[in-house]
């Protein structure tokens, strides 16, 4: 980038909701914690020497679940809650919501201009003869819709 902007980019993936919800909860707790650990330790360092951080990834928890409220209690705005309210990138016997999540800084939601899944796999459901490895276009190749960030990087 000409103007030599740069951000740190972490990509995740929370433990899935097996088992009964107290312990699944409690594993992408340990998760979550670590991960807020780390964001401090790259802060207090100044690792990067930036602050804009942008999270991304399957957090396997929707909106008011403990481990989304307690990254947006740390100071993570959640990007998709801004730009895509209503939307959705997985369906699973008929829940409907954002497991895959985008996450700012305040410096780095600043600079986030539009987030919005990309509907190529939620709505193509096995059930409806989609299999994987056997459909050949762009649909259901992952059970997860992808989700498409726009950012414009400040000077």
């Amino acid at each position: 980038i000409e103007s030599g902007e740069k951000f740190v980019l972490n990509v995740n993936h929370l433990r899935s909701k097996r088992g009964t919800g107290e312990e699944s909860n409690a594993k992408r707790m340990v998760n979550v914690d670590s991960l807020l650990v780390m964001l401090d330790k790259i802060e207090e360092e100044q690792l990067f020497d930036d602050s804009d951080i942008l999270l991304v990834g399957d957090y396997n928890a929707y909106s008011q679940e403990e481990p989304i409220r307690t990254i947006v209690e740390a100071g993570y705005d959640d990007m998709l809650i801004r730009y895509d309210f209503a939307g959705y990138s997985y369906v699973y016997h008929s829940e409907v919501g954002f497991l895959d999540r985008v996450f700012a800084s305040k410096t780095m939601a600043k600079q986030v201009t539009k987030v919005a899944a990309y509907h190529v796999n939620a709505d193509y459901f096995y059930s409806r003869g989609y299999k994987r490895g056997l459909d050949e276009t762009i649909y259901r190749y992952a059970d997860h819709d992808p989700i498409l960030i726009h950012v414009q990087l400040g000077e």
